[in-house]
């Protein structure tokens, strides 16, 4: 009987573990959205020979897990 309270417990454990850490994924790009932009359209106007500027960013880490996948909206 011991052996199955163990097991369980470690179930449970890892089952919070993943689960901390999907909703990390997913909360991630929301609540950093702000920072992401702003180093996106700093790298982008570094790298480019003009001023480059854009509505709004579609970030994910699910989409390409373990990469970031960023995707910019009305580029101008």
């Amino acid at each position: 009987m011991r052996t199955g309270k163990i097991i369980k417990r470690t179930f449970l454990t890892l089952g919070i573990i993943i689960g901390a850490l999907l909703l990390i994924l997913i909360l991630a790009p929301f609540l950093f959205k702000d920072k992401i932009l702003a180093v996106v359209k700093t790298e982008l106007n570094k790298q480019l020979n003009a001023v480059v500027d854009f509505r709004d960013v579609d970030i994910s880490l699910l989409r390409s897990f373990p990469q970031l996948s960023v995707g910019i909206e009305d580029i101008s």
